[in-house]
């Protein structure tokens, strides 16, 4: 069941990757989901559900059909990672007594502007020394605003003149601290310690967005709607009850925006996910994992372009979803998106007899288009894709709107695409 209430405390509680998965995580060890070592042995057994983690801000869920062999996986992919200004520590230093002044480095592609003139927090992963000596590497957020990005006065530059903005040298993060390290010992949980320099300045530490996420009527406003949507959608839909037909499968993979490593959507986490749960229930056999994946379907879940009013010569208007009228199927000739033929005319049956609002994004021919981690599992892994997600306005901005209905839309639509026991179309 769609929770409106987890969904805004979910956006609220994760203001970087390596806060969402832990929220991920609880939420599906509540729902029965068993953690796996990976530097251990898995034993795994039918009908059991099981996930893993890497490197704190990517997660694996499973659960295992109730019969061996396994014959195929009902799988949904999405990224916990948006874009942001990481804060560049080794470069602080005092702008004046008490006032720490920190550079960034942009990840991803942000839209900078509404970073500035706006109540910030600080959060991500910081390297620590419990109370035993023992090195961590843990999730931290100030619970407060403690920064400021401060444009210059309209009067010396002209702002609204397409003014562009010298990321080296014009966004660096003000915050009321007398240095470095008093900004860690902030962060610091109770019971652990910062690590001395040099040390400390390999934390990751980013700005946020301080201000709470807003519903207003059926609209919901929020950082991170890209791609935090998605990921709520499927662990609530992995959360479900009833026993499903087949294994099913949710990735949540970090470094969606930026490229590749061995925690993304490319490198081999799923891959090697995939062949120990096929070693584990197989038939022994090294075609057990190629056979699956070839009567198999994944769904690629980020969020799309919304029409915007505003800007109507942006989209083309016949093939551009719009906010509340559900979640959208992506195509592109390109492959930008990796939605096969096969996989959206059974996306489109499913919808249609689930009674669920299922619409279509293109877009324009004469305009770019960013992609998702669909095209890199649809490689990897030899398995058919659809690209699907709820629309959103001002993508990649700090604060982005979308609706309400969408997102329960595409939670229905996952568990329904879980519980269905039509066959999945060959691709």
């Amino acid at each position: 069941m769609f929770s409106q209430d987890s969904l805004l405390d979910f956006l609220k509680e994760s203001p970087t990757a390596f806060h969402a998965v832990p929220w991920l995580s609880r939420r599906l060890q509540e729902a029965g989901y068993r953690p796996l070592d990976p530097r251990g042995e898995w034993a795994l057994e039918p009908g059991g559900r099981y996930l893993t983690t890497r490197n704190g801000s990517s997660l694996i869920a499973f659960r295992l059909a109730h019969q061996a062999p396994l014959d195929a996986a009902r799988m949904g992919v999405c990224h916990t990672d948006s874009p942001a200004l990481k804060l560049r520590l080794r470069d602080a230093a005092q702008a004046a007594p008490g006032l720490l002044k920190v550079p960034v480095e942009v990840y991803g592609g942000a839209t900078i502007a509404p970073w500035l003139d706006r109540p910030l927090q600080v959060a991500g992963r910081l390297p620590l020394r419990d109370s035993e000596g023992r090195m961590r590497f843990l999730p931290v957020a100030t619970r407060e605003p403690v920064a400021v990005i401060p444009n210059p006065p309209i009067h010396l530059a002209s702002l609204n003149d397409g003014f562009r903005y010298n990321p080296q040298t014009q966004l660096a993060a003000l915050l009321p601290y007398a240095g470095l390290g008093e900004l860690l010992a902030a962060l610091a949980p109770e019971g652990c310690s910062p690590l001395e320099a040099p040390l400390q300045h390999t934390a990751e530490l980013y700005l946020a967005d301080a201000q709470a996420p807003v519903a207003m009527g059926e609209l919901l406003q929020a950082p991170r709607l890209d791609n935090l949507t998605s990921c709520h959608a499927l662990a609530e839909a992995l959360c479900q009850e009833e026993p499903p037909a087949c294994t099913l499968l949710g990735g949540f993979f970090d470094l969606e925006e930026v490229g590749l490593n061995f925690q993304s959507a490319g490198g081999d986490f799923l891959p090697s996910t995939l062949l120990r749960l096929a070693n584990a229930l197989g038939e022994g056999s090294p075609q057990a994992l190629p056979r699956m994946m070839a009567a198999s379907l994944c769904l690629s879940l980020d969020v799309a372009h919304a029409f915007h009013p505003n800007f109507p010569e942006l989209f083309d208007p016949e093939d551009s979803p719009r906010l509340g009228q559900g979640p959208a199927l992506k195509f592109h000739a390109n492959q930008n998106f990796a939605t096969t033929l096969p996989a959206a005319a059974y996306l489109q049956d499913l919808a249609a007899r689930s009674q669920l609002p299922l619409q279509t994004f293109t877009p324009r021919s004469d305009s770019r288009c960013g992609s998702t981690i669909g095209r890199m599992v649809a490689g990897s892994l030899g398995v058919a894709v659809a690209d699907l997600g709820a629309p959103i306005w001002a993508m990649h901005s700090l604060r982005e709107t979308g609706s309400l209905s969408d997102t329960k839309a595409l939670q229905q639509l996952l568990q329904a695409f879980f519980l269905d026991k039509a066959p999945l179309p060959l691709p």
